[in-house]
C-alpha cells in the first residue's frame, strides 16, 4: 500500500478531521462527559483554568493526521461503500486504539468507566469520519 496524496481529496480529509475535533470538544464538554471524566481522572475545574493553547492546536493536528490515515485505509482497503468504511474503522479501533488503550488503562490502574469514555470518543469519531470519507464523492 503506497501513500497517495495527489488522489486524495484534501477537503474531505479536512472536514472529517474537523468533525472529529469538534466531536472531542463536545464529548469532553459539560453537555456529555466532562464531569465523570474529570472525576475519574481526579481533576477539578481549577485544573483547567490555565490550559495552554498548544494542547488544542496539537489535538487539531492529530485529528487531521488521523483523518488522513483513515482516508488512506478506506481508499486502499475499502470498496467505496459506507459499510466498507465503517468496517475498516471498526477494525482500526479494535485492532489498534481499543486494544492499546485498554492495555494501557489496565496497567495504569485506571477505571473501566474512564476507558469507556475515552475509547468511546475514539470509536464514535472513527465511525463518523469513515462515513464522511466513504460518502464523499
Amino acid at each position: 500500500m503506497e501513500i497517495q496524496i495527489q488522489n486524495l481529496n484534501i477537503w474531505m480529509v479536512a472536514v472529517a478531521g474537523l468533525v472529529y475535533y469538534i466531536l472531542g470538544a463536545l464529548w469532553y464538554s459539560p453537555l456529555l462527559f466532562a464531569k465523570p471524566w474529570m472525576k475519574l481522572n481526579g481533576y477539578t475545574e481549577q485544573d483547567f483554568q490555565d490550559i495552554n493553547a498548544a494542547r488544542y492546536i496539537a489535538a487539531f493536528f492529530t485529528s487531521m493526521i488521523m483523518s488522513f490515515v483513515l482516508a488512506q485505509f478506506i481508499t486502499h482497503l475499502g470498496n467505496g461503500s459506507i459499510i466498507s468504511g465503517i468496517g475498516i474503522s471498526l477494525w482500526v479501533w479494535v485492532g489498534f486504539i481499543g486494544t492499546f488503550t485498554l492495555t494501557n488503562y489496565m496497567f495504569s490502574n485506571r477505571p473501566v468507566k474512564l476507558f469507556m469514555i475515552d475509547s468511546g470518543y475514539n470509536l464514535v469519531g472513527l465511525l463518523i469520519m469513515s462515513v464522511i470519507i466513504s460518502a464523499w464523492k
